[in-house]
């Protein structure tokens, strides 16, 4: 059951209920999720008022409104978390979703007068006891993450182009970390909204989980969306710098690229087939625009009439998870070889995350692009594919152009490190083909 969520203020400046609604929850402990969709102007932002976040497996049959957080791989069950729509902001409307099916809930009963009073005090006062952090940290249980060297990552490619060599498997995604300490000054809503402002065409979000931290993002990477009867994928690959506004139309990419995007796209054909998926359409591949990267991309969309579509969907979700755009091909050797190289703990960076069953639609995203929240510092994290024509210096020069996306809202550019100011072709230049 849903009703209109009476509010201690009518909700007219939508940038601010935004701000009030996160810092009554932070100040509340509870779980937090906040999206923007590509292409769209408007944020949500819902919060589960049970007090923390369910942990699930990937069933989109099971799931009721919310959003879902899952890791890049776990060989556990119920890896991912599940954060309820219980409060579900959108622009200037707040809707309650009871879910409990008629039963009264003293936790959601107890959480939502708590939100509605501290919610009530941030609006009349116009300001608030500011916590220690405004988010949460991981529990110190958790392994802690450092920056990844140059040469670390140089030899993981290494390694790596000498298993492909061996044919042991066509291509592998190798992570990095990097570390960056954060201002006294640093706003994770400022952070969010900054994202918002200049990646229109990207998944932002902001989840914030107690006790198992803080992840804000600006994604590329659409892995499925879910609307009625239609559904989509893509197969994104290839990386460059836009240099000038007709990049798009004029763009050339190497063989080390298109190789790379085709690798993906032969691997969602094949989980279409393996479901018995035939009738769907492709278009691509092309040029697409993330903020100052450029990116190779081809669309696939099923529009299907199957009463058991929700099935074949988690089926087919199953498969493509993780894609050769986070993993590789043959996927069991690459996955393999990552947690044997890799020194970090990948956690939610290059996992799933999204929307769920709200307003009938689903849109899953892979964690691309992101940061985690330290107690003063932030961990981002950054991939490329690495094939066979792939060399290593070159390999941790495009990640340095990923992590740009994020890192110039956070540092300024003077004040980054001579190997991270990667914001032109030319200091790129031959090096992404």
């Amino acid at each position: 059951m849903s009703s209109k969520f009476k509010s201690a203020f009518e909700i007219e400046d939508a940038a601010r209920s935004f701000d009030l609604f996160y810092r009554a929850a932070i100040l509340n402990r509870l779980s937090i999720a906040a999206w923007r969709c590509p292409n769209r102007q408007n944020t949500n932002l819902i919060i589960d008022l049970s007090g923390g976040a369910d942990r699930v497996d990937l069933n989109l049959s099971l799931l009721k409104q919310g959003f879902v957080f899952s890791p890049f791989a776990s060989h556990e069950e119920k890896s991912g978390f599940f954060i309820k729509a219980n409060l579900h902001l959108n622009e200037t409307t707040c809707i309650f979703n009871d879910f409990s099916n008629g039963h009264i809930d003293a936790d959601i009963t107890c959480n939502k007068l708590r939100f509605e009073s501290t919610l009530k005090e941030l609006s009349r006062t116009g300001f608030y006891q500011e916590p220690a952090k405004n988010w949460y940290i991981r529990s110190l249980s958790n392994p802690s993450v450092s920056a990844t060297k140059e040469q670390e990552f140089c030899n993981w490619v290494a390694a790596a182009l000498e298993q492909i060599r061996k044919e042991k498997f066509r291509k592998v995604v190798l992570s990095r970390t990097h570390e960056v300490l954060l201002k006294d000054e640093f706003s994770v809503l400022g952070l969010f909204h900054n994202l918002c402002a200049e990646y229109p065409n990207a998944f932002v979000s902001l989840v914030a989980i107690p006790g198992n931290g803080t992840w804000v993002g600006a994604t590329p990477e659409l892995l499925l969306s879910l609307d009625n009867q239609e559904l989509m994928t893509v197969a994104l690959a290839g990386t460059q710098p836009v240099t000038s506004s007709r990049e798009i139309q004029t763009s050339k990419w190497g063989k080390k690229e298109i190789v790379e995007q085709e690798i993906v796209s032969e691997y969602i054909r094949d989980c279409f087939k393996q479901q018995n998926i035939n009738d769907f359409s492709e278009h691509g591949p092309e040029t697409v625009q993330i903020g100052n990267i450029l990116h190779l991309q081809t669309k696939f969309i099923w529009r299907n009439s199957r009463h058991n579509e929700v099935d074949v969907v988690n089926r087919l979700l199953s498969s493509l998870h993780p894609t050769p755009a986070v993993c590789g091909v043959t996927k069991k050797a690459a996955l393999e070889f990552i947690e044997k190289t890799e020194s970090h703990k990948r956690e939610f960076y290059a996992g799933i995350l999204g929307p769920v069953n709200i307003k009938n639609r689903s849109r899953l995203f892979a964690n691309l692009r992101c940061l985690q929240l330290q107690n003063h510092s932030a961990i981002l994290y950054a991939g490329g594919g690495i094939t066979i024509d792939s060399i290593p210096k070159q390999e941790w020069l495009e990640t340095e152009l990923k992590l740009n996306a994020l890192l110039k809202f956070i540092q300024k550019p003077n004040e980054l490190p001579l190997s991270e100011r990667v914001d032109s072709a030319r200091s790129l230049e031959g090096a992404l083909g």
